[in-house]
């Protein structure tokens, strides 16, 4: 599972409960907002959508130009 936070882009493991909510529910109960509501493997989460959102409004960052910048702090060698 991809999780893309404000610090950087993280992969880990992700069990989901069998039982009660779904996992879209699951995901937004732990604030992470799924990329597709039917059997998600990538989520983003609140504070980075926050993020995005002020910088975007502010100075007119594009989705792309964030999303780079978090992959090159992720991992810098390209």
């Amino acid at each position: 599972f991809v999780v893309v936070d404000v610090r950087s882009i993280h992969k880990v493991g992700v069990d989901f409960c069998k039982k009660g909510l779904g996992c879209t529910e699951q995901l937004l109960q732990m604030q992470w907002f799924p990329a597709m509501s039917d059997k998600p493997k990538t989520a983003a989460t609140f504070q980075v959508l926050e993020a995005f959102q002020l910088l975007s409004f502010g100075l007119k960052v594009s989705g792309y130009v964030c999303y780079k910048s978090l992959a090159r702090r992720t991992d810098n060698t390209g």
